[in-house]
């Protein structure tokens, strides 16, 4: 009985995620879908460490947005080439969480000794906005804020890094 108890909370928590995945795309359905060459959707997120980001805050840089979450495990084998992008300084990066407390995300960051900011998307709304359509989703974003690049599956190290290098000599990807 332990053993079936074990495996159906995690499918409990992954068919909630995907039904409210659909009910965000349905409810964003009106809005124009962030794509390549548009301007990326504006934000305002509470980071996990405290205080707010926005994405107002970072233009003028370009950015790499990643949406994640703790339960992802393609997410979280991603973190490691994340933060090691974070720590150079061509480009800023911003992890998204997905639905994690900031007490989680804290607790994780920690275990896997993780320093990039990460802003919680609690409600789901800057998911929405930005049409998530599963995990881990990531979007590189230019200086002026337009999205240059969107990849949809894990990312290695090289291939951020070579996206992130065309945004911040200026070009699109």
């Amino acid at each position: 009985m332990d053993r079936r108890r074990r495996w159906s909370w995690p499918a409990v928590v992954l068919i909630l995620a995907i039904l409210g995945l659909g009910l965000g795309l349905w409810r964003g359905g009106t809005a124009a879908a962030p794509d390549v060459g548009r301007r990326a959707p504006s934000f305002t997120l509470e980071l996990a460490d405290g205080g707010t980001v926005t994405l107002a805050q970072y233009r003028g840089r370009p950015l790499v947005v990643n949406f994640w979450a703790t339960w992802c495990p393609p997410c979280v084998d991603e973190l490691p080439a994340l933060q090691r992008l974070a720590d150079e300084d061509d480009v800023a990066v911003l992890a998204v969480n997905l639905g994690d407390t900031a007490a989680e995300v804290a607790a994780f960051l920690r275990r896997h000794d993780l320093r990039l900011p990460v802003a919680l998307d609690t409600r789901g709304e800057v998911m929405t906005h930005y049409r998530v359509a599963g995990l881990p989703q990531t979007f590189f974003i230019d200086r002026d804020g337009v999205i240059r690049h969107v990849e949809r599956s894990v990312l290695t190290y090289e291939a951020m890094r070579a996206i992130a290098a065309r945004l911040a000599d200026g070009g699109g990807t």
